[in-house]
């Protein structure tokens, strides 16, 4: 079996989901704003493809976090740049343009103007200048993939805190700034890691990736949304490193990656499985997810292991991060079992769905084979819906593991 049967299997799929989502955001665009619109390469699918552009389109109150210029300067030709655009400055005064960097000011919550002439920018209100400081991108993967330094407000809506008992609480506030200052070297290093060791998969992610918030709020787990398409929303302990990012790359750009796969349902789906309960057509009513959730799950369940089955056989970690690189690998076992299983296939899939769907579970089964050294050995009985290394290591102490370290690869 292939080490990414479903990186190379799904080449196609990725690359029309991509094209559709883009034209998608093309029709949106001209029909929103045509004078903008002509000033663009048509051609090139990235500018249509912007996270920050499909936030635009999806927040209520869009026009008090940015404009449609702000979003789209960087994306025209320098020589076809406005000379002056309409901007909107963040709550801690920083004013983002894609594709340029952040102009930090000291006006909070304010429409000003960005002015460009022979290639320099300053910015006024009302006429009169307005002092900023400026930071380019901050970017990794290659300079690939862009890392926030800040919070944009176009976020602010989806910071939602996790409760299995409570539906639809208010979004809460998150620290950006000083995380990714804390974070970037171990995020820097899990790319490194996947680029060395899962080149397909490192190459699967940028195709389908454009950003990364990394964020401080335990209420809030990690997410992905197709209301910000391409972007990936990781939340951070102080202690984590590069094995929580390694998992947390493998899992949150691989939603990216389904839902780029799947834009065109109807190809895969013959009825809505967005809106459909599983629990509904499987008999189960504790069963609370969509069919096209309990999917998404399965299927970053199956690309975590493709990965976790290549670093797991290089036996590139040691001490702590060996401990709880094991552990994460033993506590997505459980998560293969989803019910989809139970599902009538003839009225869920198309011919095409149903074959995805099968190769998905085929391969997980198959990896899940291969890393079967891990099953039994560890405790998980304390672990909460998301892994914690620190509930990991009160049931499996770090210094009892030393003992059994070396029967692994196996």
């Amino acid at each position: 079996m292939s080490t990414f049967v479903l990186c190379e299997t799904f080449q196609q799929e990725i690359s029309n989901g991509r094209g559709a989502i883009a034209d998608t955001m093309k029709s949106l665009l001209y029909n929103q704003a045509p004078e903008l619109f002509e000033g663009l390469d048509f051609e090139r699918d990235e500018i249509f493809l912007e996270p920050l552009l499909l936030a635009y389109f999806n927040h209520e109150h869009r026009n008090q976090c940015a404009t449609l210029p702000q979003l789209l300067f960087g994306y025209f030709d320098k020589a076809a740049r406005p000379e002056r655009i309409p901007v909107v400055s963040a709550g801690n005064g920083v004013v983002h343009l894609p594709q340029i960097g952040y102009f930090k000011t000291g006006v909070k919550h304010a429409q000003l103007d960005l002015v460009c002439q022979n290639g320099t920018f300053h910015l006024e209100q009302n006429g009169v200048h307005v002092a900023h400081t400026f930071e380019d991108r901050l970017m990794v993967a290659d300079g690939k993939l862009e890392v926030y330094r800040y919070n944009h407000p176009l976020f602010n809506p989806y910071y939602v805190p996790y409760d299995p008992w409570i539906k639809d609480l208010p979004p809460v506030e998150v620290e950006v700034e000083d995380t990714v200052k804390h974070h970037l070297p171990e995020l820097e290093k899990a790319f490194a890691i996947l680029k060395q060791y899962c080149p397909q998969f490192y190459d699967e992610i940028l195709s389908t990736n454009r950003s990364i918030t990394l964020f401080h709020n335990r209420a809030v787990y990690c997410f992905v949304t197709l209301c910000i398409h391409g972007s990936i929303f990781l939340t951070t302990l102080p202690e984590n490193d590069a094995v929580f990012f390694l998992e947390e790359l493998m899992h949150q750009c691989s939603h990216n990656t389904f839902n780029t796969m799947l834009f065109n349902k109807e190809d895969y789906f013959e009825i809505d499985v967005e809106q459909a309960m599983l629990g509904e057509h499987i008999n189960k009513q504790n069963e609370s997810r969509t069919i096209y959730s309990a999917l998404h799950g399965l299927y970053t369940v199956v690309k975590r292991y493709e990965g976790f089955n290549v670093l797991y056989h290089q036996d590139i970690f040691s001490g702590r991060q060996k401990h709880e690189f094991l552990g994460r690998i033993g506590d997505i076992k459980k998560r293969l079992n989803t019910g989809l299983d139970g599902l009538d296939f003839d009225k869920v899939y198309t011919p095409k769905g149903r074959e995805i769907y099968q190769l998905i579970k085929q391969t997980g089964d198959g990896l899940a084979e291969r890393l079967h050294a891990i099953d039994g050995v560890f405790d998980f009985s304390n672990q909460p819906s998301e892994f914690s290394y620190a509930k990991f290591s009160e049931a499996n102490p770090l210094d009892q593991f030393g003992h059994i370290a070396s029967r692994f690869p196996s």
